[in-house]
C-alpha cells in the first residue's frame, strides 16, 4: 500500500515549495462574517453539530455537501440541457433541498473541525476548492430554473459570479482576512432556495411572463427573470467595487501590511479570462454559447476554480502569486482560432477539448495539493484516526 502511494505521489507536480510547506506552521484562519441571515442560522448550525460523530472528518462533510450540488445540477441538466425548459415540478423542490443541504454542510465543516480539533490549512483549501466548483453549478441550476436559457444574460450572470468569488479570495490574499459583507453568499443561497421553492409552486414559465415597469414617462417591458438578473448583477458588482475600494485604500497607507507586489496584476488572470471568453463567444460562427452553454461555461468555470485554488494555496503557504498564469492561454488561443476562421481546428471540438483539459488540470491540482499537504502535516483528508477529546 505504501509503495502504491509513493508511486502515485510521483505522478503529481509539487505545487508547494519546501519553504511553503514549512510556512504552514504559521497558518491561522481569519474571517469576519457580517451576514444578516447567518446570525439567525448560527443557532441551527451550532445545535446540529452536536450530533455529528467525532470520526466524521470536516473535509468529508464538505465533500458530501458538494455531492448535493452535483445531484441538483445533474437533474436539471437532464431535463434542461439548454438551461431552459419546463422541467417536472418535483425537480425544483429537489434543487431547494440540495442547496439547503449544501449551505448547512458548508457551515458545519468548520464547526466540526473545531469540535474535533482538526483545523488545518488543508481544510480551508478543500473548502474553498469545493466552494469554487459549487458556485458554478449552483449558478447554472438557478439560471435554468428561471428560464434564462443559453445566451448573453446567462454568460453575464456566470462571469459576475466567478469574478465575485475570485475578487473575494484576492482581497483575502492581500489582507489575510476574509471579510464578508452584510449581504453575502449566505443571502444569495437563501435567495436561490426561495427561487426554487417559488418555482415549484408557480412553475418555471412564470419567469418568462413580461413585466411592465413605469419610470416617469418611460415604460420598460422585461421578463421577471431579467429583473432578477439585474438585481444579481448589481449585487455582485457592488461587492466587486467594495473589494477594489478596500484594497485601493490600503495601498495608499504607509503602515499597511498589504502585499503590494503585483497587487493589481493579480486581477489579470480573471479579467483576461472573462475578456477572451466573451470575445470567443461573440465572434463564434457556431454560436457555442447558445448551442453548447453548459460545456462552454463549465470549462470556463473549471479554469476559474483552478485560478482560485492557486491563489488560496499561495496565501496559506505564504508564497507569491503571479499575475501571469499560463493556463489562460488556451482561451486566448481559442479566440484567435475563431477570429481567423478556425484556422487550426473546429471551435466546437476545441471547446470540448478545453472542457476536458481544464477539468483534468483542476483535478490534478487538487489531488496533488491534497497529497502534498497530507504527507507534510501527517494527517488524512477524509479520516480522523484519533479525534481529540
Amino acid at each position: 500500500m505504501q509503495d502504491a502511494q509513493r508511486l502515485l505521489s510521483k505522478t503529481y507536480v509539487n505545487f508547494v515549495s519546501k519553504q511553503g510547506l514549512q510556512n504552514l506552521k504559521n497558518y491561522r484562519y481569519h474571517g469576519v462574517d457580517h451576514s444578516i441571515c447567518a446570525k439567525y442560522l448560527q443557532p441551527w448550525w451550532t445545535w446540529l453539530v452536536k450530533f455529528t460523530p467525532l470520526w466524521l472528518a470536516p473535509n468529508l462533510i464538505t465533500l458530501i455537501g458538494l455531492l448535493f450540488v452535483f445531484l441538483s445540477f445533474a437533474v436539471q441538466f437532464y431535463y434542461c440541457p439548454d438551461l431552459k425548459g419546463d422541467a417536472p415540478r418535483w425537480t425544483f423542490l429537489l434543487h431547494a433541498f440540495c442547496l439547503f443541504m449544501y449551505q448547512t454542510l458548508d457551515a458545519l465543516d468548520g464547526k466540526q473541525a473545531r469540535k474535533t480539533g482538526t483545523s488545518s490549512p488543508l481544510g480551508e483549501l478543500f473548502d474553498h476548492g469545493c466552494d469554487a466548483i459549487s458556485t458554478m453549478f449552483i449558478g447554472l441550476t438557478i439560471c435554468a430554473t428561471i428560464q434564462m436559457g443559453a445566451g448573453w444574460i446567462t454568460f453575464g450572470v456566470m462571469m459576475t459570479n466567478f469574478c465575485a468569488f475570485y475578487f473575494a479570495q484576492w482581497e483575502e490574499f492581500q489582507t489575510g482576512t476574509l471579510e464578508l459583507g452584510i449581504a453575502n453568499v449566505t443571502e444569495v443561497q437563501i435567495l436561490g432556495i426561495l427561487v426554487h421553492l417559488f418555482t415549484f409552486f408557480v412553475g418555471p414559465l412564470w419567469w418568462t411572463t413580461p413585466l411592465l415597469i413605469n419610470i416617469g414617462v418611460t415604460r420598460i417591458v422585461m421578463t421577471k427573470a431579467t429583473l432578477l438578473y439585474i438585481a444579481q448583477v448589481c449585487g455582485a458588482f457592488g461587492t466587486l467595487c467594495g473589494n477594489l475600494v478596500k484594497i485601493f485604500k490600503l495601498t495608499v497607507q504607509h503602515d499597511s501590511k498589504l502585499k503590494k507586489d503585483q497587487v493589481w496584476l493579480h486581477l489579470l488572470p480573471a479579467l483576461s479570462t472573462v475578456l477572451f471568453a466573451g470575445l470567443w463567444a461573440w465572434f463564434s460562427p457556431s454560436h457555442i454559447l447558445q448551442n453548447h452553454p453548459a460545456a462552454f461555461l463549465i470549462g470556463i468555470g473549471n479554469l476559474f476554480s483552478y485560478l482560485v485554488g492557486r491563489m488560496v494555496l499561495a496565501r496559506v503557504c505564504q508564497e507569491g502569486f503571479s499575475g501571469y498564469q499560463p493556463i489562460i492561454l488556451p482561451v486566448v488561443f481559442a479566440f484567435f482560432n475563431t477570429f481567423f476562421g478556425q484556422i487550426i481546428m473546429d471551435e466546437v471540438t476545441l471547446m470540448y477539448l478545453l472542457l476536458v483539459g481544464f477539468t483534468l488540470v483542476y483535478l490534478h491540482f487538487a489531488f496533488s495539493v491534497v497529497d502534498e499537504l497530507t504527507r507534510h502535516l501527517k494527517i488524512r483528508c477524509f479520516i480522523i484516526p484519533y479525534p481529540k477529546k
